[in-house]
């Protein structure tokens, strides 16, 4: 992104005169100063005819749009497929004074709820894997631009069937708003059972950046782009992958938490932190014991469906391999949470976790490969609670000190 323009030192434009410490009076009076002027009032004149062009283009309405509705909110218009952006969201991602403010969505979309929004997007992004192989891309419950359409086809334009579809994680990157617009980009990986039209069939591993945009008085968010980040064979995992670190990572709080905990407590639903803790204690173990017995539904009653598919889909991901995942030995060290959110679909929370934990990958003969250390070792993660209306608080995401975005 280029940076903003700065005059060189010593120059100031002021009203259509160059000010420059060394131009005299009789200088701007002669012949060349006068050529001087009329030849910054052209280019003074041609910037603002392309400022009011470029303003123009995003609001008036499109060809063959009835034109006493240009005023009236319309759903974003189509996205050139050359990868560039509209104005709005390119000013937005130049003003976002960091990556992620869900704070500012809500106040500008009045019935933001993120639980809605990501099961939408999941639910669309399950659609457009089955919807690509078929080219019907007008079976997405999103909306979509011809660039994210194009982001989607990109590396699997030979697939002629997609059976089925395991979400392996979904990780919100970014969320701001601003008057003209508001804006998510998720990170979604996942794996995929698909048959070429050759007739060849095997499990891909994918991952997507997904933007989804929303006007201010617009019915619904739009796919306003699709980023194919990676495409390959499903390999079996390696044993050494999203291990413990071996240390406990520094907490990293949002600068805004204590007025996002204010959000989260409020007379018809207050919030009890010390009984929180003691659930998100709970829910801790009963995910570690899940992990020992290879069985999610131990740890049901504490999980989401967001969170209860990843799980079911990592633990698929080691038995294609003819392997297991392990995780015994925990114990809990501090739990802190580091962001708070409250919206029309409930509330969250996100804490740091610490600890400590015995993390093996173990072949189904009982033999541990590589040079796997079998003991306890310390690690952080983040994890975040729901709380939706009307229900308890639930595990909805489970993310790596590498992986956390502010």
């Amino acid at each position: 992104m280029s940076p903003p323009y700065e005059p060189p030192a010593g120059y100031v434009v002021e009203s259509l005169y160059l000010s420059d410490p060394a131009m005299s009076p009789d200088f701007a009076s002669s012949f060349d100063g006068l050529a001087i002027r009329l030849f910054l009032f052209i280019v003074a004149a041609v910037a603002m005819g392309g400022a009011i062009y470029a303003f123009a283009s995003f609001l008036v309405p499109e060809r063959g749009q009835d034109p006493k509705s240009a005023g009236a909110p319309r759903p974003l218009g189509p996205i050139p497929s050359s990868g560039k952006t509209v104005p709005a969201i390119a000013a937005l991602e130049r003003s976002s004074r960091r990556a992620i403010d869900l704070t500012s969505v809500a106040n500008r979309v009045a019935d933001f709820s993120l639980a809605e929004c990501e099961e939408l997007i999941v639910e669309s992004f399950r659609t457009a894997q089955h919807a690509r192989a078929r080219g019907q891309m007008g079976e997405l419950k999103l909306a979509i631009s011809e660039l994210a359409v194009e982001g989607l086809l990109e590396g699997g334009r030979d697939v002629g069937v997609v059976h089925e579809v395991r979400i392996a994680k979904l990780q919100l990157i970014r969320a701001a708003s601003s008057l003209e617009i508001s804006q998510l980009v998720y990170r979604i990986s996942a794996l995929t059972d698909e048959t070429t039209r050759s007739g060849t069939r095997s499990w891909w591993d994918v991952s997507y950046e997904w933007a989804v945009a929303r006007l201010p008085h617009a019915a619904a968010w739009r796919i306003t782009r699709v980023t194919l980040e990676a495409r390959a064979p499903l390999f079996p995992p390696h044993w050494d992958a999203d291990k413990p670190s071996g240390r406990i990572e520094p907490i990293r709080p949002d600068p805004d938490l204590p007025s996002q905990l204010e959000t989260v407590d409020r007379p018809d639903r207050p919030f009890d932190a010390e009984r929180f803790r003691e659930g998100a204690t709970a829910c801790f173990h009963a995910v570690m014991t899940a992990w020992t017995n290879q069985d999610p539904a131990l740890a049901d009653r504490w999980l989401g469906r967001a969170a209860r598919e990843q799980f079911a889909t990592l633990l698929f991901r080691y038995e294609r391999a003819n392997m297991r995942r392990v995780r015994s030995d925990a114990t809990l060290g501090t739990l802190e949470p580091v962001r708070a959110h409250h919206d029309q679909g409930g509330d969250w929370i996100s804490l740091h976790i610490s600890g400590q934990v015995r993390d093996l990958v173990v072949d189904n003969d009982g033999s541990v490969p590589g040079e796997q250390v079998d003991r306890a070792l310390p690690f952080s993660e983040y994890w975040t609670f729901l709380r939706p209306p009307g229900r308890t608080w639930r595990l909805v995401r489970r993310e790596t000190p590498e992986e956390w975005v502010l």
